[in-house]
């Protein structure tokens, strides 16, 4: 017979009435993982329960909106579990804290810049510094390619400036005809107040 440690500490907290909160956070645990038919709710934990208030930690935003939707669905059925008005509102925090991201904050990777040979925190090529200077490199040589030739297409972009992302060439194409009828703008209001125009 394998016991789960969770059913030991139930008994254990049975026994031991004197340590409430423990017990509190073990009937959640429990009748959270009987709602698991609610699809969302797997990317949800309990946290604690404080006053008739439930913390949860969701995922993300786009799951705390869904279950956000869910809320009288969720107390109700909290509470047939738990007992009556156990649970009277939920609380929802976004990011699940996982053993990964501990190890993470407590060892940060270190990388070496291919062009600057500098150590810095996290992965990639080119430190910060680099990168930045490199992003702006590639956006002045595909502003002056677009400048020339408005016509210029992405893939005849990527050619010239490699790695260029669908979202920095729309960009840039956009910043080069906002310039353009700067341009005409300033040329209309110019000759429009009676200069003439000399070649």
């Amino acid at each position: 017979m394998i016991l789960q440690i969770k059913d030991i500490l139930k008994k254990y907290v049975d026994q031991n009435l004197d340590i409430p909160r423990l017990s509190e956070e073990i009937k959640i645990a429990s009748a959270w993982g009987k709602l698991g038919a609610l699809h969302p709710l797997d990317q949800a934990r309990p946290e604690k329960l404080v006053g008739g208030t439930l913390y949860l930690r969701v995922r993300d935003s786009a799951w705390a909106q869904q279950i956000h939707l869910m809320m009288p669905e969720i107390l109700s059925k909290l509470n047939e579990e738990l007992g009556e008005r156990a649970v009277m509102d939920i609380r929802l925090k976004t990011g699940f804290v996982t053993e990964k991201n501990m190890e993470e904050k407590a060892e940060p990777c270190t990388a070496i810049c291919g062009r600057c040979s500098a150590t810095f925190p996290g992965a990639g090529d080119l430190c910060p510094i680099c990168s930045r200077e490199k992003s702006q490199r590639d956006y002045r040589k595909l502003y002056r390619m677009i400048d020339k030739d408005p016509k210029l297409t992405l893939s005849a972009a990527r050619g010239e400036v490699p790695g260029i992302r669908e979202v920095d060439y729309r960009r840039t194409k956009r910043d080069v005809n906002a310039r353009k009828r700067e341009q005409q703008e300033q040329k209309r209001n110019y000759y429009g107040k009676g200069k003439t125009k000399t070649n």
